[in-house]
C-alpha cells in the first residue's frame, strides 16, 4: 500500500518572498498524490509574483502561484479559497487558502 504525504505551511510564506525553492523542494519529497496545502497572503491586483508589504511579510499573485504548480508539471491545482487569514490591529488580513497535488 502506498503511503501519501501532506506537506503543509500555514502562515509561513509571508516570510519568504521567491517561492520557486520551496515548490521544487515538495515536489522533491511528496510521491505521486501527495498533497501540498499551504496559506499565503494574497498579493494586491496589479503585482506579477510577489510583493513586500509595510508589515515586512510577503503576499503572493495567485497567478504566480499557479505557474509555480505548472513547473515542469508537478502539481495540480485542486483549490484555492479567498478567505481572513488573520486580524492585525482588528484589520483583516486577507488570503488564500490553496491545495495542490503532486502529479
Amino acid at each position: 500500500m502506498a503511503v501519501q504525504i501532506l506537506v503543509a505551511a500555514a502562515d509561513v510564506f509571508v516570510y519568504i518572498g521567491a517561492l520557486e525553492a520551496v515548490f521544487a523542494g515538495a515536489a522533491h519529497v511528496l510521491d505521486a498524490g501527495g498533497l501540498f496545502a499551504f496559506s499565503v497572503e494574497e498579493a494586491a491586483a496589479g503585482v506579477a509574483r510577489y510583493e513586500l508589504r509595510p508589515s515586512s511579510r510577503y503576499a503572493h499573485a495567485e497567478g504566480y502561484l499557479r505557474e509555480l504548480a505548472a513547473a515542469q508539471g508537478a502539481f495540480e491545482w485542486l483549490a484555492a479559497e479567498r478567505t481572513t487569514l488573520r486580524h492585525e490591529q482588528r484589520q483583516p488580513i486577507g488570503g488564500l487558502l490553496v491545495l495542490l497535488r503532486r502529479r
